[in-house]
């Protein structure tokens, strides 16, 4: 499928035009051997179509191997993982390599602080750098160029680009706590989910039960085609 890829840079970090704080939104280190990495960041690209959305478990060791400066930090909302963010820094510029919100998190209105503190996250892994910098792409979610412009980031290059659609997955939960094990209130989520990704195929549809202390609880994987992928 065609694409426009669209890269921007912040080369000040006066630059910043924070978004205003979320009770609950915060942003922690995570450790490069952490399962909330492939987890986090797989659930996160499945309706972009991103290349993490696919990997296979010896393709992570692979890619973590040999991007070994790569620094991540998981985004939780309310305590729950909420989003991921995957930093490159170097000595006079930082790459914010991956930053996104998982499915059940996205319309919340969390994506203009997540940003910020993305951003400001990339800023303190490089003292001297002088840019922080990062591309997007238009399969990806409509408001990430929006929101990148509106906390100061200032496009300095764009280009045509193709992007594979191989089958895509994503899961989801219902949140942890009373409920957890409700299908139907899961089934309604991941409706809502599927409505955002607009035409697509379904391919197969697998029910999770996970026992913990609150009980069973819920999950859905679901695999599918976007529909533009099936006429090519």
């Amino acid at each position: 499928m065609q694409e426009t890829v669209t890269y921007v840079e912040m080369t000040d970090r006066a630059q910043l035009n924070p978004a205003a704080p979320v009770p609950g939104l915060l942003l922690e280190p995570l450790d490069r051997t952490s399962p909330l990495i492939p987890d986090v960041m797989s659930r996160v690209g499945a309706p972009h179509g991103w290349k993490s959305a696919h990997r296979t478990p010896d393709e992570w060791q692979a890619w973590l191997a040999a991007n070994p400066r790569r620094a991540f930090a998981l985004l939780t909302y309310e305590s729950e993982p909420a989003g991921i963010v995957a930093c490159d820094p170097h000595d006079h510029e930082v790459e914010i390599e991956t930053f996104g919100l998982l499915p059940d998190f996205v319309g919340k209105g969390l994506g203009g602080r997540a940003l910020t503190l993305a951003v400001q996250r990339a800023w303190e892994l490089s003292p001297t750098a002088t840019r922080v910098w990062l591309h997007t792409s238009s399969l990806d979610h409509p408001s990430a160029l929006p929101n990148y412009h509106r906390r100061g980031f200032r496009t300095f290059k764009t280009e045509p680009g193709t992007r594979s659609w191989p089958v895509r997955h994503f899961s989801q939960a219902n949140p942890k706590g009373e409920g957890q094990g409700d299908v139907p209130a899961l089934l309604r989520r991941v409706a809502d989910s599927l409505e955002q990704l607009g035409p697509i195929e379904v391919q197969d549809l697998i029910l999770h039960e996970e026992i913990t202390e609150d009980g069973p609880w819920a999950s859905l994987t679901v695999y599918y085609h976007p529909a533009s992928s099936i006429d090519l």
